[in-house]
């Protein structure tokens, strides 16, 4: 316990956007059980609108990554809460489709798909929830 108060200790004298970098590297490396710590560390910095919504995404594909789609879920979700005009809206939506989907809930996949194709029609993301709601 004490290593861990340490490290959290160390953690909280670094920079945010030091830290962002470095869970977003854990992320792309597949270690997502180090980049979820990062990004919950981050929350815990109080940063707020543009950024705090990327640090839910980023925790969100952690826990996707981990299957942990429950989880994924709830922090997809909060991206938009953070910053409704957030770039990382559709593939939040996209993803939330997928958690469902994973968890074999059919229904509640199909209206996430559903409701991105309606928001973002143009996105990438759309396109992606367009081949899903057709399978």
């Amino acid at each position: 316990l004490k290593d861990k108060a340490d490290v959290e200790q160390k953690e909280a004298a670094i920079p945010a956007s030091d830290l962002f970098s470095e869970a977003n590297k854990l992320l792309r490396q597949k270690n997502f059980e180090d980049a979820a710590e990062k990004f919950r560390t981050l929350l815990n910095k109080g940063i707020k609108g543009k950024e705090l919504a990327e640090v839910h995404f980023g925790l969100g594909e952690a826990e996707y990554g981990m299957k942990n789609f429950k989880k994924a879920i709830v922090q997809y979700s909060k991206v938009q809460e953070a910053f409704a005009k957030s770039v990382k809206v559709p593939a939040s939506l996209l993803k939330i489709g997928l958690s469902f989907q994973n968890l074999n809930m059919v229904k509640e996949a199909r209206g996430f798909f559903q409701e991105l194709g309606e928001r973002f029609p143009k996105s990438p993301e759309a396109k992606k929830a367009h081949a899903k709601v057709k399978e």
